[in-house]
């Protein structure tokens, strides 16, 4: 059983750290749109941090949306738009386009993963047998 945990939990750090890759990569080549955002709510951390809903038009005219969670009130918030960094071939993979944003997430999900399999390795090492000679 202490093998297949510690398979999993590799398995889980590779995705971590492919979902890490995303945020760099929207951040450099995504495509750029202003959203309206939809839904705020507040309270969602003690550091006055919000969760956002958000809409936007592509460039090819289609509708997607989005969420995020934002560090606090500010200027962009109170106008209720956001600027959005999304792939042009598959919109629904988006987010804000904020280069301190995309390290947080990208820090997060790398941190996550790194330590997923980090875990996962010493699971798997294998436990030295006791000898009469040792």
């Amino acid at each position: 059983m202490d093998r297949f945990a510690a398979r999993m939990l590799i398995i889980i750090g590779v995705l971590c750290l492919l979902q890490a890759a995303v945020k760099p990569i929207l951040w450099f080549a995504g495509a750029r749109a202003t959203g309206v955002i939809t839904h705020m709510e507040r309270g969602v951390s003690k550091t006055g941090a919000l969760w956002l809903n958000y809409s936007f038009t592509t460039k090819d005219n289609k509708l997607a949306q989005g969420s995020a969670m934002a560090g606090g009130v500010n200027s962009t918030v109170l106008h209720r738009k956001v600027q959005v960094a999304y792939l042009p071939f598959y919109p629904d993979i988006n987010m804000p386009a904020s280069a301190g944003y995309a390290a947080v997430i990208f820090g997060g999900w790398t941190l996550t993963g790194l330590f997923c399999m980090v875990v996962g390795r010493v699971i798997d090492v294998p436990r030295r047998k006791k000898t009469k000679d040792s």
